[in-house]
């Protein structure tokens, strides 16, 4: 019994031993296992902590995408702001929303404008957003109105063509990270808080710190070796400063670039410790197998899973749709993950629907841009040639001044709206020898010259090409005859001022007829006509001057079209005729030739009417043409009649002589008749000389080429005569009737200007001689030969046959 006893007591104390060395050795593990377990809870606390934090961060920053997404799809600022006010009432922590352009205009959500003043382009964020070209955070500061601690998350946004189209901002608060820190602790009296890199506190429920007393986590913890902060991630033993002694474990957030720690006070795991020996002591034995199969069932059957089934589920990803969670070679959670997986599908088939739909709402806004660029690239070309057309129209393309259709049309109205004013009208003076002998490329540089001149002289008017050398200026608001004389006069004295074009010196001439509205006509046509009337009146008096319309140059117009329209008809059926007045030797009284002056058959308005009339309106050059063919042709029938042919002169006016054709119409004439050159002499007149004293030499040589002589006709009527007579090669010079007037005045002067006339191998001829008296004296000076009517009358062809051999000897006295 006693054995038993003993053997019980051995046993008991034995199993007293070994329940004593089970406690202890369970003691040292359990203490070993609880810094560990204190380690991992801490480790786990603050790697949930880091989670949430990390899921929050990437909630706003999958916000910030899918609001990237709408911006760059949506224009419309009502849309946006609703997207954005939906935003803010599903999340609580985000304060406020908004969206920043390069133009500083800022969308927020509750609709709020910022004053004028704040630039949200300067803010750091918006700059901070640029600068990087992707998502950044804000460290944390303190809203000033909401008076709570926020981070401004923002990203920029960028066109298709990577154009940037603003910065999205959200403001977030760390009221939720706050009450995280506080929740979320590795015991019961442990704290957790939030530090910068720097070590500045920003958050934390713990008693030594005092948000309005900014500090330091060296304030707040000792530790031995304050390098460790600069570590990213770390475990130490602390102490609070003045309260008791614990573990500190912090991590690193990059992204947030802040430090996430939790603090465990040792004393939290004391009576937890003892109470755990407590129970080994009393329980050791009876829950020890319990305790070892139910720590390895807990750990395979239930941590172990978790844990695979937590590290699968962190491998769904947003960018990789067609992830699954393993499920045949697990046999835990399979259906679980059964349902994971069948929600994944569901999420992956919304997902690619709503990429197709992008893509086709992408696809069919790239069309509908691109269709939009088109039609506005068409349009701006038809406006683009509506405004051609239209300048076109109003313009004139060479001068770029308004033409006569803009005219008529500015004008009419001033006329409906009852204005008053003036319009001018003017012309070049012989321009067309600026053209014939500049060529027509300098005379388009002279008009542009001009145009751009009457846009500078006189600012009140408004100038207008009327076509060839014409041009028109409007004047309105003002009709006093006083005021448009000066605006007249310096007209003319700038026009008139000697110029230069690409080295070339011209000086301009012009004629102006001025009318004034509604005084001198109530229509358009009305004042073009007169004012017509009066600048060819102008010129007809002498040119280089300007007329006002009056009351009689209507008559002198009318008097001008029915001789116009006399001369057209003429000219239609050639009813010209010629007439012959003989030119008599001095010495003999022979007759040496006829000078041919034209008539109109059946009408007796005299050349001296109709001839200017036909200078004026061009149409001298059909009836030069006339002309010669009819002396040729009389020539050639008095030459088929058998009677002794006398040479024919013809007279030639300025712009028959620069007709560019006439020295090869004259020679085709003689050659198809068969007539010899020496029978025709040409008359000019001085004032062919006045422009180009080179090409009108030019023009003689080439007709005395033909072997036709020249004449000089009016000989003395104003121009420089003996400058001119020394210069040109002409045959022989013609006295003009009013020099043989006041021969008798000057006897010894023309007796000087002959002798001047032979000794350069010319012959000299009296016009107009009319007296016997005349004739005597013309030949005592040694004239030539005498014209006028003392000797002959023109007349008609039949009446020269049968005097052709008349010798006037006896009726001028001294044969």
């Amino acid at each position: 019994m006693k054995v038993m006893i003993r053997r019980i007591y051995s046993l008991g104390f034995l199993f007293a031993l070994l329940a004593g060395l089970n406690t202890f050795l369970g003691h040292q593990y359990l203490e070993t296992q609880l810094r560990a377990e204190i380690k991992r809870n801490m480790t786990f606390k603050l790697d949930y902590i880091i989670e949430e934090i990390t899921s929050d961060l990437d909630q706003v920053e999958n916000l910030l995408q899918t609001a990237d997404t709408i911006i760059r799809m949506e224009e419309d600022e009502t849309k946006l702001r609703w997207f954005f006010q939906e935003i803010l009432n599903q999340n609580s922590s985000y304060l406020s929303i908004y969206l920043s352009t390069p133009e500083n205009k800022t969308i927020y959500a509750n609709g709020w404008v910022p004053p004028p003043d704040l630039d949200a382009r300067t803010r750091p964020w918006y700059q901070a957003a640029i600068k990087d070209g992707k998502p950044i955070i804000t460290s944390p500061y303190l809203d000033v109105v909401e008076e709570r601690l926020v981070i401004t998350m923002a990203q920029p946004v960028y066109g298709r063509d990577r154009e940037l189209l603003g910065v999205v901002g959200v403001d977030k608060s760390l009221q939720g990270m706050l009450e995280l820190l506080e929740q979320e602790k590795a015991s019961e009296n442990g704290y957790s808080l939030l530090f910068d890199q720097d070590g500045n506190v920003i958050m934390s429920p713990c008693p030594a710190y005092d948000a309005s007393q900014p500090k330091t986590i060296v304030d707040i913890f000792d530790v031995k070796d304050h390098s460790i902060w600069r570590e990213p991630s770390g475990l130490v033993y602390a102490s609070l400063h003045g309260l008791e002694a614990g573990y500190l474990r912090w991590q690193t957030i990059d992204r947030l670039g802040m430090v996430v720690a939790t603090f465990a006070p040792v004393s939290d795991f004391i009576d937890r410790q003892t109470l755990t020996i407590q129970l080994v002591v009393m329980m050791v034995l009876s829950f020890f197998v319990f305790l070892f199969v139910f720590s390895l069932f807990h750990k395979k059957q239930i941590i172990q899973p978790i844990k695979e089934l937590d590290y699968d589920i962190k491998g769904i990803s947003v960018y990789d749709l067609t992830y699954r969670l393993p499920v045949e070679e697990h046999r835990y959670f399979g259906s679980l993950r059964h349902t994971i997986n069948l929600m994944l599908e569901k999420t992956q088939g919304y997902c690619e629907d709503i990429w197709r739909q992008q893509e086709e709402l992408e696809a069919a806004y790239t069309q509908l841009v691109a269709n939009e660029q088109q039609l506005q690239a068409q349009y701006d070309e038809i406006m683009e040639h509506e405004a051609q057309m239209q300048y076109l129209a109003d313009h004139d393309p060479l001068t770029g001044l308004f033409n006569r259709r803009k005219f008529a049309e500015n004008l009419r109205n001033l006329l409906e709206e009852g204005q008053v004013g003036a319009v001018f009208m003017l012309d070049l003076d012989d321009f067309k020898n600026i053209n014939d002998t500049q060529g027509h490329v300098f005379g388009d540089q002279v008009l542009q010259f001009v145009a751009k001149q009457l846009r500078n002289i006189c600012p009140q008017a408004t100038a207008y090409r009327f076509g060839g050398d014409e041009f028109l200026l409007l004047l309105v608001g003002e009709d006093d005859p006083e005021t448009l004389h000066q605006c007249i006069e310096e007209i003319f004295r700038n026009l008139k001022e000697t110029r230069t074009i690409e080295g070339k010196r011209f000086h301009l001439m012009v004629s102006l007829g001025a009318v004034r509205y509604p005084a001198d006509g109530t229509t358009v046509d009305d004042l073009l006509i007169k004012a017509d009337i009066a600048m060819h009146n102008a010129k007809r008096a002498g040119k280089s001057r300007y007329l006002f319309f009056e009351g009689s140059m209507a008559d002198t117009f009318s008097r001008k079209i029915h001789i116009e329209r006399i001369l057209l008809e003429t000219i239609q059926a050639e009813s010209f005729r010629l007439v012959y007045q003989p030119v008599v030797k001095a010495s003999t009284g022979e007759i040496a030739y006829f000078e041919a002056l034209i008539r109109i058959q059946g009408n007796p308005l005299s050349p001296g009417k109709f001839i200017p009339i036909a200078e004026e309106s061009n149409l001298i050059l059909p009836i030069g043409r006339w002309v010669i063919k009819e002396a040729i042709r009389q020539l050639l029938t008095w030459k088929k009649s058998g009677v002794k042919v006398k040479p024919i002169a013809l007279n030639f006016s300025a712009k028959q002589f620069y007709d560019e054709d006439l020295v090869d119409f004259l020679a085709m004439q003689l050659n198809e008749e068969g007539v010899d050159p020496a029978l025709v002499e040409i008359e000019i007149t001085e004032s062919v000389f006045i422009d180009n004293l080179e090409e009108v030499t030019r023009i003689i040589e080439r007709i005395k080429t033909l072997g036709v002589r020249i004449a000089l006709d009016d000989f003395g009527t104003g121009y420089s005569s003996l400058n001119y007579i020394t210069r040109i090669p002409v045959d022989r010079i013609k006295l003009d009737r009013r020099f043989v007037e006041r021969l008798t005045e000057n006897i010894l002067v023309m007796k000087g200007l002959i002798a001047i006339a032979h000794g350069l191998k010319m012959d000299v001829v009296g016009e107009g001689v009319e007296k016997s008296e005349e004739a005597r004296l013309l030949r005592e000076v040694g004239c030539d030969y005498f014209q006028g009517y003392l000797l002959s009358i023109p007349l008609p062809p039949d009446q020269v046959e049968r005097i052709m051999d008349t010798n006037y000897g006896d009726l001028l006295g001294y044969l």
